[in-house]
């Protein structure tokens, strides 16, 4: 079945061997995380996602292809850039989506594309073959695909000037503009764009743990960096959250809110949660997601710009982040489960925070 797709994707786009192989790795860790009922959802991924590779890649590289290919969707607009909240870092792979807007500049469909690393011809092409059987940077692509399925039913609703998008568990405002005779748009994504990056690497990350037979990541880890893996911008911190959260609600229901878009969910944590005295005294009256969604984004913010602070500082920014981050998961899980209480959730805090109470400690 399996090598049935693989032989029509050759057919269909021209792919070589190497790419081939990380499809059929990717493929088979999909099928096993999300079931055989999913089969024909993965299928139709690659079916109709295009997939480039490239030595090299870098942040140019992705912002040309995706104009080359917004540009041939959509001549009649002009796009004015997005600020990129990820940092500087080398690029593994990205998942790309542009919408597709007829003359009224309704969105009628998407164009979708992954671009992956190839470190054919680097000093490491023979540890990543020796490690993958390809020379296709996995780490990465797995993460991207893993983006593309949590996307595969990407939502898209026009209110005046304005599109609202929503793909995975992030939302996006794209604002139209008109000049003379071209349009002009500019996308702003949500601040839940890290509970999509959370979950996404949360899930990556049991795959190669699926891939390498090991039952942590910690156990991951030293192979990956055997091979001068270069890691995402994800602090182990916002992983930890998102497997509380698991805990709390269950992989089906954030998946149910990912790919199904049932956004009764986020009401479903916002009226439990509230209740709990955990959300009374912590989240300063804030609904529970939108304090988990604010939370979350600036302890990703803080993780890529930690370089600005001295160790010890950073880490009792990040760890009071952390612990802000868990208070609306831990309010829920008080009221749905009867796992935490107000009490525990105190303790917690005052477990991890106490190393930096000390009054005699100064550090700026």
């Amino acid at each position: 079945m399996i090598q049935e797709l693989l032989d029509s994707l050759k057919n269909k786009y021209h792919y070589d061997d190497n790419l081939l192989k990380a499809i059929e790795i990717t493929v088979n860790l999909m099928i096993k995380r999300y079931g055989s009922d999913s089969i024909d959802d993965i299928f139709e991924l690659f079916n109709n996602i295009p997939i480039f590779t490239a030595v090299g890649l870098n942040q140019k590289m992705v912002n040309d292809k995706m104009s080359e290919m917004f540009g041939v969707n959509n001549p009649h607009i002009l796009v004015d850039e997005e600020e990129n909240i990820y940092g500087t870092n080398s690029v593994g792979s990205v998942c790309c989506y542009d919408p597709i807007f007829n003359e009224d500049m309704e969105v009628v469909s998407e164009s979708k594309f992954i671009i992956v690393e190839d470190r054919k011809g680097t000093i490491k092409e023979k540890d990543y073959i020796d490690t993958f059987g390809t020379t296709i940077n996995i780490p990465y692509f797995l993460h991207e695909v893993n983006h593309a399925y949590g996307m595969q039913k990407s939502k898209h609703v026009k209110r005046g000037n304005q599109i609202l998008s929503k793909h995975g568990l992030y939302t996006s405002i794209t604002d139209i503009t008109k000049s003379e005779d071209k349009y002009h748009i500019q996308t702003t994504s949500g601040k839940d764009i890290v509970f999509e990056e959370i979950i996404n690497q949360m899930i990556t990350q049991d795959m190669l743990c699926d891939f390498f037979k090991v039952s942590s990541y910690d156990e991951v880890k030293p192979i990956l960096n055997s091979i001068n893996y270069v890691p995402m911008e994800y602090d182990s911190l916002l992983v930890f959250i998102g497997r509380e959260l698991e805990f709390a609600m269950g992989i089906d229901a954030i998946m149910d809110l990912r790919r199904e878009n049932n956004e009764a969910i986020i009401d479903e944590i916002n009226n439990i949660a509230s209740s709990s005295d955990i959300a009374i005294e912590f989240l300063n009256g804030e609904k529970p997601f939108d304090f988990f969604i604010n939370k979350t984004y600036e302890l990703f913010q803080l993780i890529v710009n930690k370089y600005k602070y001295k160790i010890e500082k950073y880490a009792e920014l990040s760890a009071e982040l952390m612990l802000d981050s868990l208070a609306p998961v831990y309010a829920y899980a008080d009221k749905k489960n009867n796992t935490v209480d107000l009490e525990k959730y105190k303790q917690k805090r005052e477990k991890v925070m106490s190393p930096y109470n000390n009054p005699e400690r100064k550090i700026d």
